[in-house]
């Protein structure tokens, strides 16, 4: 997305444009984002309210697919102690499993960092607006804007629009699977029906091929540690399997763009 991001200001700032508008901050507001239905039904069962995760979970059936939480697992999520799981291991995807534990740490995927409670979603909007997520894409845009010279605002991020945000109960952000609520009521009679009633979260991207074109065309070149900063980084044997033949699932381009990308970066240095 900060790729594609950064053509889309291109082209702006070519066609004379000098201000833009985003929408950033309203995701992490107003539970935009599809995890955060998980958060509320762990919050649901924390609450000893199992008839609400029962119908959380089947509607996430229904629309998304395969529900990837199991009551034992919320009730550990909800329940343990943050320093038992400030002390437990970090899942190893095969990103994470791509990386040294040095490398871990630096990015702050090791989980010693990370207490926010699970289950509250309150909370986990606040960590993901002021550290975990937001920041990041705040700081792609401003580079990727000031490089065509363009101001991008965020009007969502308007303090006071924050602060009432933040204010309000979490039915008025996610109901059921109606996520964004008070957006959506909100804007009824304003915006289109067509956009309003739509739950699918589409991020903004190219084509996932280009990624798995680019991992299987120079296989040989992701998986060697050519540089003191790549063997640094990353274990030989977790690129081997990150990077074996495909066809590559469509949850692999993230972990595939990552790694290429840092390995370019490391190689630039």
């Amino acid at each position: 997305s900060a790729c594609a991001q950064w053509f889309v200001f291109e082209r702006a700032g070519k066609s004379g444009i000098r201000v833009m508008l985003d929408g950033q901050g309203a995701d992490e507001m107003l539970g935009g984002y599809l995890g955060y239905l998980l958060t509320v039904a762990r919050g649901a069962l924390a609450k000893g309210r199992l008839g609400d995760f029962l119908r959380l979970r089947d509607l996430y059936n229904e629309e998304v697919g395969p529900f990837p939480l199991s009551v034992p697992r919320v009730l550990a999520d909800a329940f343990m102690p943050a320093f038992l799981r400030r002390s437990l291991p970090a899942p190893k995807g095969p990103a994470r499993a791509a990386m040294t534990p040095r490398l871990a740490r630096l990015a702050r995927l090791d989980g010693r960092d990370d207490l926010t409670p699970r289950h509250d979603l309150g909370a986990t909007l606040a960590a993901d607006l002021q550290s975990r997520i937001l920041p990041a894409l705040l700081r792609y845009e401003d580079t990727n804007s000031m490089a065509h010279s363009i101001e991008a605002r965020v009007p969502f991020l308007d303090h006071r629009l924050v602060e009432f945000a933040f204010s309000l109960p979490d039915a008025m952000k996610i109901d059921g699977m109606t996520q964004k609520r008070v957006l959506r009521k909100a804007m009824q009679g304003i915006v289109p029906e067509a956009i309003l009633s739509r739950k699918d979260k589409v991020g903004f991207k190219a084509s996932p091929s280009w990624t798995f074109s680019l991992a299987a065309a120079r296989r040989a070149e992701w998986v060697e540690n050519a540089t003191e900063y790549e063997r640094d980084w990353f274990a030989e044997e977790g690129l081997t399997r990150l990077f074996r033949g495909g066809p590559f699932a469509d949850e692999m381009e993230i972990p595939l763009w990552r790694v290429i990308n840092l390995k370019l970066w490391a190689r630039s240095l």
